[in-house]
């Protein structure tokens, strides 16, 4: 099961490129855009969340809702259980390895792991656009 929530119309926030594929189960948050690009693969039991909340005063930790979009590049390949926090952008052919929490950032071809996921690793460099 492919589950999508969020306020209001998710689907005109959620974007997926031609011959990517989600397994299921997956939940993906969207309260601010995801854009999945194309030739993406996303293991079983996945989230993806773009609601965070900011530290409220020591009477209420969890304070005020803050949003923000997800992408998750062309060509890149999360395994299976992999979390992925809001504000986050998974670069081109980056590989998340299984059970990872992806809290940042992950540059364009890297292989990360991990709690919070980290670089152990590169695949080939990608190939940019441009042909370089």
């Amino acid at each position: 099961m492919l589950d999508l929530r969020g306020p209001g119309d998710v689907y005109s926030r959620f974007f997926i490129g031609e011959h990517s594929r989600i397994n299921a189960p997956c939940f993906i948050e969207l309260s601010a855009p995801v854009h999945i690009g194309s030739y993406v693969s996303i293991g079983h039991h996945c989230v993806v969340a773009t609601t965070d909340h900011k530290i409220g005063p020591d009477w209420q930790r969890c304070g005020e809702v803050d949003c923000k979009p997800v992408v998750i590049d062309d060509g890149s390949w999360l395994g299976a259980r992999v979390t992925v926090v809001p504000g986050v952008k998974i670069g081109r052919g980056a590989i998340v390895s299984a059970g990872a929490v992806v809290t940042r950032d992950v540059p364009a071809g890297a292989k990360v792991a991990g709690n919070p996921a980290r670089v152990i690793g590169w695949t080939e460099r990608p190939v940019t656009e441009d042909g370089g």
